[in-house]
């Protein structure tokens, strides 16, 4: 190094070594000789070096693994703490919002309210929203089955601190005199007691059509879904 920086000097002022080379100094002599002390340094450098061990070199991936492990964990700490926290209740509507996003097929939005209760630092949720309606009573009592089971699996599987979810179901009805309105057709309910039983790495379409519904509990079904029965 010590060479270099007297050879790049002596390149642009050979008279800083006048004292060394005396009246032989000029930028050819200084390059030179500043080149080959470089050259000779090199060489030097090479030969006295000693290559790693294996051990030496398999400490040296270690600790490089080490650091590069400690930078992935700072950038981690350094996101979570830019990410804005969200309240539990928050994320259990979140989750609900985007489950019942849009409209059924009557054209009417999905979602109609959701009734949250926090108690103990545990949420107690009651969800209504618009069934689509089917060919066949059957097939639309499956098409609501597939919904909530969709519901139950988007909310427990994300560990939520949730006591109980209870979803209704609404159709639009008519009674024996011709006027339509909007009726509760369909309540279920999971609680955390039930769903922490549930092994929730299964296939989400089984867990949905085939192990919730053995596994929630039916409060209410109206005769109108009990006609094809």
């Amino acid at each position: 190094m010590a060479a270099l920086i007297c050879l790049i000097l002596g390149l642009i002022k050979p008279s800083l070594f006048k004292g060394l080379f005396k009246a032989k100094t000029s930028r050819k002599v200084v390059g030179i000789t500043f080149g080959l002390i470089m050259v000779a340094s090199f060489i030097v450098f090479g030969a006295v070096s000693k290559p790693l061990t294996e051990e030496e070199k398999a400490k040296a991936e270690i600790d490089l693994a080490i650091k590069e492990s400690d930078k992935e964990e700072e950038v981690k700490k350094k996101e979570a703490k830019a990410k804005p926290t969200v309240a539990p209740a928050d994320a259990i509507k979140n989750i609900i919002q985007e489950e019942l996003d849009g409209k059924n097929n009557n054209h009417k939005a999905y979602l109609r309210d959701i009734n949250l209760a926090m108690d103990n630092n545990e949420a107690s949720v009651i969800i209504s929203y618009n069934a689509d309606e089917n060919l066949t009573t059957n097939m639309t009592l499956t098409g609501i089955k597939g919904k909530m089971g969709e519901l139950y699996t988007k909310l427990y599987k994300n560990h939520l601190p949730i006591k109980s979810v209870s979803v209704c179901a609404y159709m639009t009805l008519s009674d024996k005199y011709g006027n339509n309105s909007d009726d509760i057709v369909y309540t279920t309910v999971l609680s955390k007691e039930e769903a922490a039983k549930v092994n929730w790495s299964t296939d989400d379409a089984v867990l949905k059509y085939t192990i919730l519904p053995k596994v929630w509990t039916d409060t209410y079904l109206h005769p109108a879904l009990t006609a094809d029965e």
